[in-house]
C-alpha cells in the first residue's frame, strides 16, 4: 500500500493539468525509514509527447546525485496518460524494468477519467495494482 499526503496528490494533479496535452512526469524521493521525508521532484519530459515520457538525462543525473547526497531513494515514479485510463501501457512496463523497487503512479488527464490516479508495482513484466491512499 502507498499512502501519500494529499498535498502531493494535488501537486501531481496540478502538474498533469498544466502540462496537458503532453505527458507529465516526475518522482517522489524519500529517506528509507522516514515517512515524513517525502519530496516531490517534477521532471522535464524530454520526449515532449502526448503518449510517452522520458526524463531529461542531465536533469535525471543531477536529481539522482542530489538524492544520493540526501540519503534518499526514488519511492514513486509518476506520469500522466493524456488520452487513456491510468493503467500501464506496454511502453510503461518496458520502462519500469529499470525500476522494479518503486511504485509507479499514473494520473489520467483524459476527461473521461477525471484526474484519477492509480498505483502499481511492475515486476518482471507483471503489473500489480497497489492500494493507494491520501491523508
Amino acid at each position: 500500500m502507498l499512502t501519500l499526503p494529499a498535498a502531493l496528490r494535488d501537486a501531481i494533479a496540478h502538474q498533469a493539468r498544466a502540462e496537458h496535452p503532453l505527458e507529465c512526469c516526475g518522482l517522489i524521493a524519500a529517506v528509507p525509514g522516514e515517512p515524513g521525508s517525502l519530496r516531490l521532484v517534477p521532471m522535464h519530459n524530454a520526449a515532449q509527447a502526448e503518449d510517452f515520457f522520458s526524463f531529461e538525462p542531465l536533469q535525471q543525473l543531477r536529481v539522482w546525485r542530489e538524492m544520493n547526497g540526501r540519503g534518499e531513494v526514488p519511492l514513486v515514479l509518476y506520469h500522466s496518460h493524456t488520452a487513456s485510463r491510468p493503467y500501464p501501457s506496454d511502453t510503461d512496463v518496458e520502462y519500469a524494468a529499470a525500476f522494479p523497487e518503486v511504485f509507479h503512479l499514473i494520473v489520467s488527464t483524459d476527461p473521461r477519467f477525471d484526474l484519477s490516479m492509480r498505483c502499481f508495482r511492475i515486476e518482471d513484466g507483471r503489473i500489480l495494482e497497489q492500494p493507494l491512499a491520501f491523508d
